[in-house]
């Protein structure tokens, strides 16, 4: 999983490498990579839905305590979700990149108006290209937090709260997924197998 998300977080600080005029490869940073890249990690760090992350407001994030406001989840209930140090870093330089014009939505284009979703959607299809990654969508960022947060040790019932699931059957189906982990882990770490009783 780690190597796509690598992949992604590269593609997004740089262009398509391209040759110059005396024939020397270079790149040159995308003026949307500190956006991008800010965008990348929450999506990983928190599950949020497309919708949920376009509709982010500056308001809606706490940089103290690294929290975001979902103030409209799915079925338009609230909830709040927490970010690592390297999402919090990164939309940190964000933010002081855009600093002047920042107002309104937290994630904007670069003329300053609010992401919508088809912004989202053709921005990740595009670094997803140039990474090299196959079918990327907000919902593989979302069952990739879903499963990595279940296999770090964590419950079903906080992942339905986490991922703003009105059941705790819709978290199941990432728990039985998981599931496949375990069965792989309990025939590799067979002690009996291992010491060929």
């Amino acid at each position: 999983v780690a190597q796509w998300i690598r992949a992604l977080l590269l593609a997004a600080e740089y262009s398509k490498p391209w040759k110059t005029r005396t024939g020397k490869t270079t790149q040159s940073q995308r003026p949307t990579a500190d956006r991008d890249r800010a965008i990348l990690l929450v999506l990983l760090d928190t599950g949020i839905r497309a919708s949920e992350l376009c509709n982010l407001m500056l308001y809606d994030y706490d940089d103290q305590r690294g929290r975001l406001h979902i103030q409209h989840g799915k079925g338009d209930k609230p909830r709040a979700v927490y970010l690592g140090d390297r999402a919090r870093k990164s939309i940190w330089r964000y933010l002081a990149e855009r600093r002047p014009k920042a107002v309104g939505s937290l994630f904007a284009t670069k003329t300053g108006a609010p992401i919508e979703r088809n912004n989202l959607r053709s921005t990740l299809q595009g670094i997803a290209k140039l990474a090299g990654v196959q079918d990327l969508t907000v919902h593989k960022f979302r069952h990739t937090f879903a499963i990595t947060f279940l296999r770090n040790g964590g419950n079903v019932a906080e992942l339905q709260r986490i991922l703003g699931h009105t059941t705790i059957q819709m978290s199941l189906h990432y728990a039985r997924l998981a599931d496949v982990d375990i069965e792989a882990a309990g025939k590799s770490y067979s002690p009996a197998d291992n010491w060929r009783l």
